[in-house]
């Protein structure tokens, strides 16, 4: 490799760190830990973890004062609604935007430089890979897996369904967020919001537990599929070893 190509992949590998470096520093701004909405009327309150999904869900002691039971659902989501919002405004009130343009402005001026008086880093070490395997096996797991995962990405997967055991409270979760909230109208009228509490907790454990384990399984997929890259590439690297090199003149 010539010594033109080594100082062009030094410095796109300088520009690559320095980048990541400045996006870590507005991703390490922590999100709030636990923020709470309600809807419009005060029916229903939806408390929301980190990660944006709800954590509680509460109705009013009063809530037949403020909704009728067929909008009970409705709130909850505007509720869930409202929660987010009151989270993007802690994380932006808590985000200090100064510093970060200061750190982009750094990052432009050094890359409009193009490094000329800044000694470069050392391009990171090639990695081992460990032993090969017989291609031809590799090549249909490699293909047998490709396919599976191209199939789940060709339709999203439904939200997780969490419901109470007389099926009267459904809850709809995905992993950005509540997806619905269903609460049969007759059931609620004829109930305390202690009860209704009860069963919306409930569904709540459900729909979290389904996710649980779909995110279990995507990361043994994912584990699965890095896996299979290193033993690509170290079959690569055999297949090379092995093949004749031309003879020098």
């Amino acid at each position: 490799m010539s010594d033109e190509v080594v100082e062009k992949l030094r410095r796109l590998h300088q520009q690559t760190t320095e980048l990541a470096a400045l996006l870590a520093s507005v991703q390490s701004q922590p999100p709030p830990g636990r923020t709470a909405g309600t809807d419009a009327r005060g029916a229903a309150e939806v408390s929301i973890g980190a990660e944006g999904l709800p954590i509680a869900i509460e109705v009013a002691p009063d809530w037949q004062r403020r909704v009728e039971p067929r909008d009970l659902g409705s709130a909850v989501l505007s509720a869930f609604e409202d929660a987010i919002a009151e989270g993007q405004r802690a994380w932006a009130a808590g985000f200090d935007s100064d510093a970060w343009a200061a750190e982009a402005d750094r990052f432009k001026a050094r890359s409009d430089r193009q490094h000329t008086d800044e000694p470069l880093a050392p391009l990171p070490q090639v990695p081992v890979y460990g032993p090969g395997r017989d291609h031809l096996a590799l090549n249909e797991e490699i293909l047998t897996t490709f396919q599976a995962v191209r199939a789940q990405s060709a339709t999203p997967p439904e939200p997780a369904m969490g419901r109470n055991r007389e099926r009267t409270v459904s809850i709809a979760l995905s992993t950005d967020g509540l997806r619905g909230c269903e609460i049969e109208p007759a059931w609620a009228a004829t109930r305390t919001a202690r009860e209704i509490n009860a069963e919306l907790s409930q569904a709540l454990h459900g729909a979290h537990a389904i996710l649980r384990e779909r995110s279990a399984h995507q990361r043994r997929e994912a584990e699965n599929l890095e896996g299979l890259a290193q033993e690509a590439l170290a079959t690569l690297v055999r297949l090379a070893d092995a093949s004749p090199r031309p003879q020098e003149r």
